[in-house]
């Protein structure tokens, strides 16, 4: 029984370092594209690939989610009053997204423990009681 779980674990292990490898690959492939295209590095937001079988949910990060077409600065003018709240500067958090768009990602910064603690203060100035969340209003591209 024993060997028999010790060869799972190394197909598993062989498994998990192909997909690896592959990520790497697909990385550079991205870069080189990149550069063929002339895109720059910062425009695009960094997105970390986990491989890992029992990936956590990232807990520094709040997806807001609009039904129309929203300018991103828009989202930034809307939730400054609402970030202040816990009193997390505006420097604590980046707004991550395409210039206009339905979801955006709030990206809160610092260590893990402290982007979490900050995302988590700014969840709960939106909470106001059993199933009752403040909402946000934008005007959508079109105006």
């Amino acid at each position: 029984m024993g060997a028999q779980v010790e060869r799972r674990m190394g197909a598993v292990e062989n498994r998990q370092a192909k997909m690896e490898t592959h990520v790497s690959r697909m990385e550079e492939r991205i870069q080189q594209v990149e550069a063929t295209l002339g895109i720059m590095a910062q425009d695009k937001p960094h997105i970390q690939i986990d491989t890992g079988f029992n990936r956590e949910p990232n807990r520094t990060i709040i997806v807001a989610r609009c039904k129309s077409m929203v300018q991103k600065q828009q989202i930034g003018s809307a939730i400054e009053e609402w970030v202040a709240a816990p009193n997390l500067p505006s420097s604590s958090y980046d707004i991550v997204g395409e210039p206009a768009a339905k979801r955006l990602d709030i990206q809160f910064g610092g260590t893990s423990a402290l982007a979490a603690r900050r995302a988590t203060q700014a969840l709960m100035c939106l909470n106001r009681g059993p199933n009752d969340w403040r909402r946000f209003k934008v005007s959508d591209v079109d105006g």
